[in-house]
């Protein structure tokens, strides 16, 4: 007897629930129901009171899990946890979220179909509007305690930024099932979601994103800049120092040198450059002896090569000069003695 009552009570929620979803709370009748069911009108009362309590048995799951997620969702004992989430520390409360919004709309779509589109009529027509009012209260005070404890990070307080939001996921779960997405693309979906969500909180909440937020760019550019030079010339140690500045100083000193040899024959740029660098960091502990000592060398044989260079150019002036002026004293000497141009040969 027991085993045919619920039976009979299954079937009637089971009937009600796909005439709700088909014609609406406000189009549907208990008889709709009873000859669905296949009892009596009478039958249905034995269970349940009215349409309404029906109604509101069939949808009750659903308000169920979201009542709870507002009051987890915005409990000041977490307050320590939605920190982390807010300062970027931790991620773990965003895939904790995707997880639920994924049971939400899996476990409860008829239900959610049913609130959303085919309530009016009953006592829970206007549900989600009083969600959205306790949702926005229970934020204010979530935040509000927020602040108390830590009072260095901005929140806004606009209760209407709150009301919005909360509005907002309705709508997103409502277009989500409205247009029948497949299991994959709606995890997709919920993850684009919860991340736009959480990262809007994070630029109202965290003070290094919204006040210091342009500051906060730039000390992490520089940051990630020193720290990149730093390995690129740790990198090139010891030979950057050794190698490449005393070359590049005998590259950038080789037109002034040239000048200075070819007048006095001292020691040029390079020599000065290197010992001038290696004496500048061995002071500053970056280089040791023996580095200073090879960057010193590299720059004197630098120097060295250009005065090989320079005295070639020289003795090639000396020579041709020298060749030039007995040409020209064996010319006059053939003009004086009475000969011409035909004799010069």
């Amino acid at each position: 007897m027991q085993i045919k009552k619920d039976y009979t009570h299954e079937k009637i929620v089971e009937v009600a629930k796909w005439i709700f979803l088909k014609k609406g709370y406000a189009k549907t009748s208990i008889r709709d129901i009873a000859a669905g069911a296949g009892i009596g009108v009478s039958n249905i009362y034995n269970y349940f009171k009215g349409k309404d309590e029906l109604f509101r048995y069939i949808v009750g799951p659903l308000i169920a899990e979201l009542e709870r997620m507002m009051r987890e969702h915005h409990n000041v004992k977490d307050q320590e946890d939605f920190l982390c989430y807010a300062t970027g520390q931790s991620n773990g409360m965003m895939g904790d979220h995707v997880k639920e919004y994924m049971l939400l709309i899996n476990n409860h779509r008829d239900e959610l179909k049913l609130l959303l589109y085919q309530s009016q009529g009953s006592s829970l027509e206007n549900y989600i509007d009083t969600y959205t009012d306790e949702c926005t209260q229970l934020v204010l005070a979530f935040m509000n305690e927020f602040i108390r404890k830590y009072p260095e990070y901005s929140v806004t307080q606009t209760p209407f930024t709150y009301h919005a939001h909360t509005v907002w996921m309705f709508s997103f779960i409502s277009e989500v099932i409205k247009h029948n997405l497949p299991a994959d693309e709606i995890r997709r979906a919920i993850e684009d979601y919860i991340q736009f969500e959480f990262g809007g909180w994070r630029t109202l909440i965290n003070t290094k994103y919204s006040v210091l937020g342009i500051a906060h760019i730039r000390k992490s550019s520089y940051l990630c800049s020193r720290k990149f030079t730093s390995a690129f010339l740790g990198f090139l140690s010891p030979w950057c120092w050794i190698v490449v500045f005393p070359a590049l100083a005998a590259i950038l000193g080789a037109p002034s040198y040239l000048w200075a040899a070819s007048r006095w024959q001292r020691f040029g740029v390079a020599t000065l450059f290197s010992v001038l660098f290696s004496v500048i960091l061995f002071s500053m502990g970056e280089i040791n002896i023996i580095q200073t000592a090879l960057m010193i060398i590299v720059g004197f044989v630098s120097d060295d090569v250009l005065r090989a260079r320079c005295s070639l150019r020289l003795s090639y002036s000396v020579t041709r000069s020298y060749c030039l002026a007995n040409e020209t004293v064996d010319r006059l000497r053939v003009l004086l003695s009475g000969g011409s141009r035909r004799d010069w040969d």
